[in-house]
């Protein structure tokens, strides 16, 4: 009957595995005993024993000060971004005004030289040295001091003489600071334009009539004067001078020789 039962046999089998896996006996007629198990790794868990217990806290952290020490920015890393800031401008507007400067000079010298407008350089037309100069330059530019028209102002003058490519037509030219320049202003010859010699005039008795006109039409502070050189159909000069003084307006007929023809003082 122990023979049939199955949980004996069972029993028997095991034993018998264990007999067959054990190590032999040593000579020495001792027992053998198996060897001890390693004491578990600190911190290692083992089945049967309370789990270990973690108490985990945060790591301490500074508090946030918002007042005048606030650690959220670092106000030495602002200071840094700033002074950057400052350079990388710099580096943008000093290149822009030293090109500035130089269109400027380039311009200066590109449109009409020293008697370009952007130049300083201003020449009193209303002295003898002025009127000679100016009449120098006609002289050396075009081979002659004719034309039909001359308006002189103290600082520059406007002259119309005939276009050199077509008799028909005009050419204004503007004189300043010792240059004439081309202007684009063209027009045709009218049955008024005549060709003089616009330099036959007595220049220090003509100009002397400035002061003498603003004495006679009693203007203390004249704002503005200019004088006009035309030719007429015989060759011969008419000179007319003009002055302004705040609104008030006064012309002169002047003769050639500087003696005043007529006066026409403000109406």
């Amino acid at each position: 009957m122990d023979q049939d039962d199955p949980e004996k046999r069972i029993a028997d089998l095991e034993r018998q595995l264990s007999d067959l896996n054990a190590p032999p006996a040593p000579s020495d007629g001792s027992t053998w005993q198996p060897a001890a198990s390693p004491p578990p790794p600190p911190g290692t868990w083992q089945a049967g024993t309370p789990p270990p217990q973690f108490n985990w806290q945060p790591a301490p952290q500074s508090p946030v000060n918002f007042g005048s020490g606030f650690t959220g920015f670092r106000p030495q890393r602002s200071r840094s971004f700033m002074w950057i800031g400052v350079v990388i401008a710099l580096a943008v507007i000093v290149p822009v005004i030293i090109a500035v400067f130089a269109i400027g000079n380039t311009i200066s010298s590109t449109l009409g030289g020293s008697g370009s407008p952007f130049t300083s350089t201003k020449v009193q037309l209303h002295t003898v040295d002025g009127l000679n100069g100016m009449f120098d330059k006609m002289r050396n530019q075009f081979g002659d001091t004719t034309g039909f028209r001359l308006v002189i102002y103290p600082e520059y003058a406007s002259l119309d003489r005939p276009d050199p490519n077509d008799k028909r037509r005009k050419k204004n030219y503007d004189y300043r600071g010792g240059d004439f320049n081309e202007s684009i202003i063209q027009t045709s010859v009218s049955s008024s334009d005549h060709l003089a010699d616009l330099s036959k005039f007595d220049e220090a008795a003509v100009i002397a009539n400035f002061a003498g006109a603003a004495k006679a039409f009693d203007f203390n502070n004249p704002d503005s004067q200019y004088m006009i050189v035309e030719g007429q159909e015989d060759g011969s000069l008419e000179l007319s001078m003009y002055i302004n003084d705040h609104g008030l307006s006064g012309w002169m007929e002047i003769n050639p020789d500087g003696s005043v023809k007529a006066r026409h003082p403000p109406s």
